[in-house]
């Protein structure tokens, strides 16, 4: 049995998720344009490494190569090029770049993963260092923690002849250039393999719906997520539910509210994931499948929101009507806000990112150059 360390966290979230059955339905999920951005960005970063580039090279043949835009992968490369100034003195001359990792953990059982870069420093007691790009919004770094701590493992295994004393795991969150640095001591990282052994000795009965279910491929099968499922329906529907409103100030069952709200979160996102499997399905039979009562289930579609890319876009109205000015311009043009942020952080020292895009955000409300729609607001169940 194999497993990589990207699944790690999936596992001790819910150990069923490993375990799967005779002729089970299994989800091999589509990589998605994120996804396509991440590669492209990840052999981009590769190359400047490997060829020790000082200034970002031209990113168009990795954009062309995954098919994706090469505006979006010159902002994630730029920024990964300011992580490597900052991490790049703790790295030796010749980093491994996309070494194919793997240890074996137990009769049987090997970790495996692909560490974006890793080396070995002989600094105090020498340090096992290992980068890993993160080309997504920035998330929750405790959703990591597991598979930060495999290649660490994986890493230690490799250097292993050298005798670390330590281990560093840093993940760059590209879009918003920020760092997450995890240190860790040998013991702790050595208890991995029966940490992992004891979590696959799986009761057979337990599950554990919850995010994890994005990844897993036994979501089409999975008798936890389908017993929640109809636990949600049956709350959402039930006569009772009048009880889950306040009603003259107070709960009438409180449990079952805060219940509802999960549940009612868990099936508007099952809805979603049913109505775009229901499109592949229909896609895999042809297009068109016909019901009993005569009705066709078919695949309707509209066109993809349209972007304009500005540079080409202005030429060619130049070229049409002739030279605009700029004020013409600025009326038709559109800042996002990631993209002013990127820019006023490359423009930060280090330790100032966060303090320069609050002066300068509330700056532009206080002008009116930023305006804001309605507040959404929602209720979410959280620990104490």
């Amino acid at each position: 049995m194999k497993l990589r360390c990207s699944s790690l966290d999936r596992l001790f979230a819910c150990p069923a998720s490993v375990h799967t059955e005779t002729d089970e339905t299994l989800i091999d999920h589509e990589p998605s344009e994120a996804t396509n951005v991440g590669l492209a960005v990840h052999a981009l970063m590769a190359d400047v490494l490997r060829n020790r580039y000082q200034t970002l090279p031209d990113v168009a043949p990795y954009a062309q190569q995954f098919g994706v835009e090469e505006r979006e992968v010159r902002i994630l490369g730029y920024q990964g090029m300011k992580v490597l100034g900052e991490y790049r003195r703790y790295l030796s001359e010749e980093p491994e770049i996309e070494e194919s990792l793997r240890a074996g953990i137990a009769d049987g059982l090997e970790l495996t993963g692909r560490a974006d870069v890793m080396d070995y420093v002989a600094d105090d007691g020498g340090t096992v260092y290992v980068l890993d790009w993160k080309t997504g919004d920035k998330d929750e770094d405790s959703r990591y923690l597991w598979q930060m701590r495999g290649y660490g493992y994986l890493g230690l295994q490799s250097f292993d002849d050298r005798q670390p004393s330590s281990v560093v795991v840093i993940l760059a969150w590209l879009r918003s250039g920020e760092t997450s640095v995890f240190r860790y001591r040998v013991d702790g990282v050595n208890r991995l393999p029966q940490e992992i052994a004891q979590q696959l000795e799986w009761d057979g009965k337990t599950y554990t719906p919850g995010d994890a279910c994005r990844y897993c491929p036994r979501v089409a099968a999975c008798p936890g997520r389908r017993d929640l499922m109809l636990a949600a329906v049956e709350v959402l529907t039930s006569e009772r539910r009048a009880s889950l409103v306040p009603f003259n100030g107070d709960l009438v069952d409180p449990s079952a509210f805060g219940r509802s709200i999960v549940q009612a979160r868990f099936l508007k996102q099952l809805c979603e994931d049913h109505l775009r499997q229901c499109v592949e399905a229909v896609r895999s039979l042809g297009g068109d499948v016909p019901l009993p009562s005569g009705q066709h289930v078919v695949i309707k579609s509209r066109a993809g929101r349209a972007t304009l890319k500005s540079h080409e876009t202005v030429a060619a109205l130049d070229k049409r009507f002739g030279l605009l000015d700029t004020d013409t311009v600025l009326d038709m043009a559109t800042l996002s806000k990631d993209a002013v942020e990127t820019f006023v952080a490359s423009k930060a020292t280090r330790g100032e990112k966060k303090a320069l895009k609050e002066d300068v955000f509330r700056e532009l409300e206080e002008i009116g150059a930023l305006t804001r729609g309605g507040a959404v607001e929602w209720v979410e169940v959280r620990n104490a």
